[in-house]
């Protein structure tokens, strides 16, 4: 168990890394863990944690695929027509910071630019396209391990009562 603040994220299950960049261009590794409260906890460079919940995953999750169309120039608006070039996007998902205050992740796009991830605390992860894919991916995993941690939780209630 690892302690953060008030809260206990559990780094032997399920923990898994994703390879990124810092902003110098090192390589680094954005960390998916499962946390005990039933939320996934994701650690951005150099260290900065927010906790999402599993709809909070299932945004993030929707905006890394948004994000990845649209730094391959094929983000196509409501009528089906091209946005003008360059078109530069900004979403922000809500999350929890380290110490429980209600923050935002923020997802950058732009054309034939890799995707940034902005943790709430300023830090950041630089992604391309096929790195996206394992983090959604990774995501993905996280919140079915959360749900099925949570699904034994219960059923263990109902035995022992």
């Amino acid at each position: 168990m690892y302690l953060l603040g008030r809260r206990q994220i559990d780094l032997l299950i399920g923990a898994v890394a994703v390879r990124c960049h810092d902003v110098a261009g090192r390589s680094r590794h954005v960390l998916i863990s499962r946390m005990a409260d039933e939320q996934v906890a994701l650690t951005i460079p150099p260290g900065e944690v927010a906790t999402l919940s599993g709809l909070q995953v299932d945004d993030l999750r929707d905006e890394l695929r948004a994000a990845a169309f649209n730094a391959a120039g094929a983000l196509v608006g409501e009528r089906g027509e091209f946005p003008p070039a360059p078109n530069l996007r900004r979403v922000e998902i809500p999350c929890t910071d380290a110490v429980g205050r209600h923050r935002d992740i923020v997802v950058l796009s732009g054309v034939d630019n890799p995707v940034t991830l902005i943790a709430p605390a300023g830090g950041l992860a630089v992604l391309w396209s096929y790195q996206i894919g394992n983090l959604r991916y990774r995501l993905k995993n996280a919140k079915l391990n959360v749900m099925q941690a949570a699904s034994s939780a219960v059923v263990g209630e109902r035995i022992s009562t």
